[in-house]
């Protein structure tokens, strides 16, 4: 009951977070999507996994203005209770570049101890100012 209680509260603050005034969020689940933000705005990318496997979305923060704010990882609720193997989301809170036009955010899939290996999938976020 207490783990139920918990993850249920962790869950609600990372949806309740996508209420906040001012901050945009996206969900990438596609290959390439893109999104419209103002200078200086704070945006969220959600970004669905599959728990279980190892692997994890990392991010380019080195092609890019874009800053990295935070990240966090949620289970996404279910009707079965949030099953081991289940789906979870990993969550990335930017805050734009000044003055910015456009740019292509990066985020791959792998596992963080086979740094050499083909990443297992890449998903783009094209950044546009609004």
């Amino acid at each position: 009951m207490k783990n139920t209680l918990l993850v249920l509260t962790a869950c609600m603050f990372v949806y309740c977070g996508a209420s906040k005034k001012g901050i945009t969020h996206v969900t990438l689940k596609e290959k390439e999507d893109s999104l419209l933000v103002k200078s200086n705005a704070n945006f969220a990318v959600e970004i669905p996994l599959q728990s279980g496997t190892g692997n994890s979305w990392e991010f380019d923060a080195l092609s890019v203005q874009s800053k990295l704010v935070s990240r966090s990882t949620a289970n996404i609720p279910s009707t079965e209770e949030n099953m081991p193997g289940g789906t979870i989301v990993e969550v990335f809170t930017f805050k734009a570049p000044a003055g910015f036009r456009e740019e292509t955010l990066t985020f791959t899939l792998r596992r963080p101890w086979e740094k050499k290996n083909a990443p297992a999938e890449v998903r783009l976020l094209k950044l546009k100012r609004l």
